[in-house]
C-alpha cells in the first residue's frame, strides 16, 4: 500500500503565489489551497492538514485573525502554521508568535528554504501530535517532595495564621499561584520566592526575540504558562511559571535535546501572559472628556497601527500596571530602545523594555487614544480618557513631553468609583480623626492640606468630604482632574481646551450658594484670594498645597499676596502630611539596631 502523502494547505488571496507553491510542493505533498482566510478555515476544520501555509495581507480576514481563530479551538490548536508572507518587520513577526505562528518566511520563496522549512514543521507536527497526548495524560494530584517542602519555606518567611495555614497545607502544585491570593502577597512575590527556593533565576521581562519558534505550540505555553527561548548566550531554556508541576517538567524533558540540556526561568504568570498580548477579551477605551482630534497629518501611522500589534502591546502594558497596583506609567525612550516603568509603593520599578519603533507606536496609540496631536512631538501635551479592565473602571491622565531619544510619555492610573477610606484607616489617630471630623461642621473658614506632590493630599480630602452632612449642605468642587466620583458633590472639571479654566470656574462657583467648596489646589495668587474670600464669607473652603509642612504653607500664601491678618482670621488648620511605607507584615522581620542607627538617635 501506497504511503499517504503530508496534506499541506495553502492560503494567499494572491493566485500566482498558490500556484507557485503548488508547484514547489505538488511533486513530494498533497497540497490543497484557499484563497482567503474564511475558506482556509473551513478546509482546517474539515480535512486537518498537517501544516498551514498562510498569507498575511487578505481582505475580510487576514492571517492573524486565521491563526488566532485555529489556535483557539481544540481540535486545530496543534497544526504549526507557518506565514508566508511580503511583511518581514520584527512586529510582523512578534505578532505571528502571539497569535500561535511556529515559523516566518519572507517572500519572495525561495524553493529550498521552503523545503526546508515544510520539512522541519512536518517534525513539528508529529512532535506537537505527541505533546498533546501527553498533556492529556493523567496528572498526578499528589504533592511532590520539593512542593511541600516550598509550602514550609513560605510558611518561615511569612506570618500565617492557624486557619489559612491549614487552607495552603492541601493545595496541590497545579494551584500555587492561588497561594499568592490566599496568602495577601503579589503574583510576582511568589515567583521570585520560588526561583530562589530552587535556586534558578528569575526574569520579569520576556525578550520575544528570544522565543524558540516551533518548540511548543502557543496554545500549550499559554495554557501552561510555559515558553521555550533561545538566551543571548546561545543556551536553551524554558520559560516556567510552575516548575513544581511534574507532568509539565516530564514533557519538558523529552522535548529538550540530550546533549544541551536546557534551563529553567521563573517569571510569574502575568509575564507570560504579556507575551501573548492577553488583557480581558473587551477593553473598552474611549476619552475621558472629549472627542479626539481628528489626524492633520500622518494618516499613515493611523493605519500603522490598526495593522500592528500595538493594540494588544498597549492594552497588556494596561493590565499589567493593574495587577501591579501601578499609580503611574512611564514610558520612555531611550538610546537603543524604550522602557516602560510602573510606580507602586511610590517607587518606580522596571517593568519591561520594549523595542525602540514599538515605544513610539505606543505612545502615538496613546496619544490618540487621549486626544492629542500625533504629528506633534516636539511640545508637551495634556490628555486623557476612560479604560474598563478587569471590571474596573480607570481614568487615565496623560502626559507627553520632549527628550533627546524621543518623545515620552506618563500616565496616571485614577479609579474614580473606588471606595472611600475611612480618616482612621488613613493613619490617623482616634484623637486627629475626631478633630478632622469636627472642622467640617464648621460654617466658615479654610482647611489646608499641604504636603508634596504624590503624599496623598487628595486622598484625605475625599475621605474628609464624605464627613460632611451632604444632605444639609451644597459641596462644590473645582478640580483639575476630577480624580474620584462623589454623587453628592457638584464637581467641576478644569477643560482649558474647552475654554473652562480654572480661573472661570472659581468665579462662577461663589453663585453657585454651596456651603463647602472644595478647591483641587491653591496654585497662584488669584486662586489663594478666592479662597480666602470665600471662607471669610460664611463658607468653608478645603483646598491643597504644595508645600514641605505646615509652616511653610503660611509664609508660602505670604508669596502668594496674602496678609498674616486674613490668615488669622480664615484657617481653621494646617494638616501637613507624607506618605510614610509600611513593612510587609509577611516579611519583616527583627533586627538589632545599628551602630549609625544609635548615633542618629543619639543625636536627639
Amino acid at each position: 500500500m501506497a504511503e499517504i502523502k503530508p496534506l499541506i494547505l495553502c492560503v494567499d488571496d494572491d493566485q500566482d503565489s498558490l500556484k507557485l507553491l503548488e508547484r514547489f510542493l505538488g511533486e513530494d505533498y498533497r497540497v490543497l489551497t484557499a484563497a482567503s482566510g474564511r475558506a482556509g478555515l473551513e478546509i482546517v476544520r474539515e480535512m486537518k492538514p498537517d501544516l498551514v501555509l498562510l498569507d498575511v495581507k487578505m481582505p475580510e480576514m487576514d492571517g492573524y485573525r486565521m491563526c488566532s481563530l485555529l489556535r483557539d479551538n481544540e481540535q486545530t490548536a496543534y497544526i504549526p502554521v507557518i506565514f508566508v508572507t511580503a511583511l518581514g518587520d520584527e512586529q510582523d513577526k512578534a505578532r505571528a508568535f502571539a497569535v500561535g505562528a511556529a515559523d516566518y518566511l519572507v517572500k519572495p520563496i525561495i524553493r529550498n528554504l521552503l523545503s526546508d522549512k515544510v520539512i522541519e514543521h512536518l517534525q513539528t507536527n508529529s512532535q506537537w501530535h505527541n505533546l498533546r497526548k501527553d498533556s492529556r495524560s493523567w496528572y498526578d494530584k499528589s504533592q511532590p517532595a520539593a512542593f511541600i517542602q516550598f509550602k514550609e519555606f513560605l510558611f518561615n518567611k511569612f506570618t500565617i495564621d492557624n486557619k489559612v495555614r491549614y487552607n495552603l497545607s492541601s493545595r496541590n502544585p497545579a494551584n500555587i499561584y492561588a497561594l499568592a491570593a490566599e496568602m495577601g502577597i503579589c503574583e510576582d512575590v511568589l515567583a521570585k520566592h520560588i526561583a530562589d527556593f530552587l535556586k534558578l533565576p528569575y526574569t520579569a521581562n520576556i525578550n520575544p526575540d528570544e522565543i524558540r519558534l516551533g518548540v511548543l505550540p502557543a496554545a500549550f505555553s499559554k495554557h501552561n504558562h510555559v515558553l521555550a527561548v533561545e538566551s543571548s548566550t546561545g543556551k536553551n531554556a524554558f520559560i516556567i511559571s510552575n516548575p513544581f508541576d511534574w507532568n509539565l517538567a516530564d514533557i519538558l524533558e523529552k522535548l529538550s535535546d540530550p546533549d544541551r540540556k536546557s534551563s529553567l526561568i521563573i517569571p510569574e504568570p502575568a509575564n507570560i501572559d504579556l507575551v501573548f498580548g492577553d488583557m480581558p477579551a473587551q477593553v473598552d477605551i474611549k476619552p475621558a472628556s472629549e472627542t479626539p482630534k481628528p489626524f492633520r497629518s500622518g494618516v499613515s501611522m493611523e493605519e500603522e497601527i490598526s495593522e500592528q500589534p500595538i493594540e494588544h502591546i498597549t492594552n497588556a502594558i494596561l493590565n499589567k500596571a493593574v495587577v501591579e497596583r501601578a499609580s503611574d506609567i512611564h514610558i520612555e525612550p531611550k538610546e537603543d530602545d524604550t522602557k516602560v516603568r510602573f510606580r507602586i509603593d511610590g517607587d518606580l520599578r522596571n517593568a519591561l523594555t520594549l523595542k525602540k519603533n514599538t515605544g513610539i507606536m505606543v505612545i502615538s496609540r496613546l496619544k490618540v487614544l487621549g486626544g492629542l496631536d500625533i504629528s506633534e512631538k516636539r511640545k508637551p501635551q495634556d490628555g486623557g480618557f476612560v479604560v474598563t479592565l478587569k471590571d474596573r473602571t480607570f481614568n487615565l491622565r496623560l502626559s507627553t513631553t520632549s527628550t533627546p531619544n524621543g518623545e515620552s510619555l506618563v500616565m496616571r492610573l485614577l479609579e474614580p468609583y473606588t471606595e472611600p477610606k475611612k480618616l482612621a484607616e488613613l493613619g490617623m489617630s482616634d484623637q486627629q480623626t475626631a478633630a478632622m471630623v469636627h472642622l467640617v461642621t464648621k460654617s466658615s473658614g479654610i482647611i489646608l492640606i499641604v504636603g508634596s506632590t504624590g503624599s496623598g493630599k487628595t486622598t484625605t480630602i475625599y475621605s474628609l468630604l464624605h464627613s460632611v452632612d451632604f444632605k444639609r449642605r451644597s459641596v462644590l468642587s473645582v478640580e483639575d482632574p476630577v480624580e474620584y466620583r462623589m454623587p453628592f458633590v457638584n464637581q467641576q472639571q478644569v477643560n482649558n481646551k474647552a475654554g473652562v479654566t480654572f480661573e472661570a470656574l472659581l468665579k462662577t462657583a461663589v453663585r453657585q450658594d454651596p456651603d463647602v467648596l472644595f478647591l483641587g489646589e491653591v496654585r497662584d495668587d488669584f486662586s489663594a484670594k478666592i479662597a480666602l474670600d470665600f471662607s471669610s464669607t460664611g463658607h468653608l473652603t478645603i483646598t491643597t498645597m504644595h508645600t514641605s509642612n505646615a509652616t511653610t504653607a503660611l509664609f508660602r500664601l505670604e508669596r502668594l499676596g496674602v496678609d498674616r491678618g486674613t490668615m488669622a482670621d480664615t484657617i481653621l488648620a494646617i494638616v501637613a502630611q507624607k506618605l510614610v511605607k509600611k513593612l510587609c507584615p509577611h516579611c519583616k522581620e527583627t533586627v538589632p539596631i545599628s551602630p549609625e542607627e544609635k548615633t542618629m538617635f543619639a543625636a536627639y
